[in-house]
């Protein structure tokens, strides 16, 4: 009974993944452009949301059988009486109400259980529109009632037309039952104690004070995006300007220190203090430590974090140092790109997140929102 929904539970965990992946960075953007963070909670109810939606779809149209086995299907494409699992269940369970011991097995026949599994289906879709959407009873009622007929039509439509002809069929009491699971998921939603007010309205965010990792990793991200696309093209410029076959034809470090450089400083000093990724994120540099504002001191924080990375692997691209030097160089070069990364890393767990470039060079980075 059971292992007959393992499968599509499982399937969905996998498309949910996929939407989160492919969401995660435009919803991150929204967030961070609109309130300055993103709030853990209410995301992480909002993904489970995403979820339960795509199990519950998997549930009702899986599995899927050949079209084969449905072109050969004789059985009506609907019923419309209700409450027909009545009558279903007492004909076919085996119940007898004047011998108690035949109610275990009844109620595990399927005229049972696929009431239990139709109603267990919708009953968080209440819980989520009251919680979280703050849906009244009547919408939740009515969102119940479209989340059901939505999955009996999909099965009427032989799933949209990729069969020739329903192989489930179009039920109202499951669409009854739904609905039912819907209003009962309304009613116990106020024992969900763990989701706070605030997740039914419009959530209360406390003043920004800093510029978060993730946020900063987001921007960053999406320079290094812009920079990989310019990349090829800049090669090519560059080879046929001055520099040689660069890489012996593939990645140039030394084409991606310079790039960088131009791109994090051009960046920086045209649009006041920001890169592009900086912008779609709403965050700028600023000096530190009551220092004023220069242009020489922009140039510098980004000349020192391209020092640590691309410039080492540059500087090995374009050295002639032979062995046993070039050991030693590349030992130099490990040793610096690793403490860089272990600072960076260990900067996550600190309460003050300035990294070392910007320590140095007194700048720092803060929220437009």
């Amino acid at each position: 009974m059971i292992r007959q929904y393992l499968s599509p539970i499982a399937m969905s965990v996998g498309a949910s993944l996929l939407i989160v992946l492919l969401s995660a960075v435009p919803y991150a953007i929204y967030n961070y452009r609109k309130r300055g963070q993103v709030p853990v909670k209410r995301t992480l109810v909002g993904y489970s949301f995403i979820w339960y939606l795509v199990a519950a779809y998997f549930l009702v149209i899986l599995p899927l059988p050949s079209r084969e086995s449905v072109e050969a299907l004789n059985t009506p494409f609907y019923n419309l009486e209700p409450f027909i699992f009545v009558e279903h269940f007492l004909r076919y369970s085996g119940i007898d109400f004047s011998d108690p011991r035949t109610f275990p097995a009844a109620f595990l026949q399927p005229t049972a259980y696929t009431v239990y599994f139709n109603l267990i289906l919708t009953i968080p879709l209440g819980v989520y529109l009251r919680k979280y959407f703050g849906f009244n009873f009547f919408k939740t009622l009515l969102a119940g009632f479209l989340l059901s007929l939505f999955f009996e039509l999909t099965q009427l439509t032989g799933l949209y037309g990729v069969y020739p002809r329903p192989y489930r069929i179009f039920n109202v009491d499951d669409l009854i039952i739904n609905t039912i699971g819907a209003v009962v998921g309304f009613f116990v939603a106020p024992l969900f104690k763990g989701w706070t007010p605030e997740m039914e309205k419009e959530e209360i965010f406390e003043e920004i004070k800093e510029v978060t990792i993730p946020r900063r990793l987001l921007a960053f991200g999406v320079d290094v995006v812009i920079i990989t696309g310019l990349f090829f093209p800049a090669r090519i410029l560059m080879e046929f300007l001055f520099l040689g076959n660069l890489g012996g034809g593939g990645f140039s470090f030394t084409i991606a220190f310079l790039l960088s450089a131009v791109y994090f400083i051009g960046t920086t000093l045209a649009l006041k203090k920001q890169t592009l990724g900086m912008a779609l994120v709403k965050i700028n540099v600023y000096p530190s430590e009551g220092k004023p504002f220069s242009r020489g001191r922009m140039i510098f924080r980004h000349l020192l974090f391209l020092l640590w990375f691309p410039g080492p692997l540059a500087l090995l691209e374009v050295t002639g140092a032979g062995e046993p030097y070039i050991s030693f160089l590349f030992l130099g070069v490990f040793v610096i790109m690793g403490t860089g990364a272990l600072h960076i890393g260990l900067s996550l767990t600190r309460r003050e997140r300035r990294l070392f470039y910007e320590r140095i060079s007194k700048t720092c980075v803060k929220s437009l929102n």
